[in-house]
């Protein structure tokens, strides 16, 4: 239900799902700029670079250690708490810190299957190219199980072979091999 209004400052009429708005969007943004400003008017030094920060010399809050760039800084790679040697397991795939690496994320992390694809053959995978385990077993990264294909040709393959582990299963399931 949208509600109608007049605001308190260019009288000006506008709506609103809310039932108490007294000032249009204009009004009300010029209002929170006023706000802010008249807050570090009072508290000059709540925001105020005064010091420069140890790491970089940039300017910096005065109750900080370290300026924000240097403190995000300071969480990435070895330094951060959650370090495990540049390795880490995601939802079944194995990330590998290459933060130097073309294809590593924000963080520096590559997922080694692509990284020992491209190792062993020797060249970057083609744009639009994904690489896919034999097996299906995302950490299984071994050159033999890892193989590159455009991501249409990826999307025909794993229907077929779904449905190669279904028939292998019910096979072992007649044999009374699988529990």
């Amino acid at each position: 239900m949208m509600f109608s209004f007049k605001c308190r400052d260019c009288r000006q009429t506008f709506t609103s799902a809310s039932r108490y708005k007294h000032f249009c969007p204009s009004c009300l943004k010029e209002h929170k700029r006023q706000a802010t400003m008249l807050y570090f008017s009072i508290h000059p030094d709540k925001h105020n670079p005064k010091t420069a920060c140890p790491q970089c010399g940039q300017p910096m809050c005065t109750k900080s250690k370290l300026c924000q760039a240097c403190q995000g800084r300071e969480m990435y790679g070895e330094k951060h708490p959650s370090w495990k040697g540049g390795r880490y397991e995601a939802r079944g795939y194995i990330f590998i810190h290459k933060p130097d690496y073309p294809k590593a994320n924000s963080a520096g992390y590559v997922l080694e299957h692509i990284l020992v694809w491209e190792t062993y053959h020797n060249k970057l995978i083609p744009k639009g190219w994904e690489v896919h385990h034999y097996n299906g077993i995302r950490n299984d990264n071994r050159p033999s199980n890892l193989f590159a294909k455009s991501k249409r040709q990826h999307r025909l393959i794993i229907p077929e072979l779904h449905k190669r582990i279904q028939e292998l299963e019910a096979l072992l399931n007649k044999q009374h091999q699988l529990i």
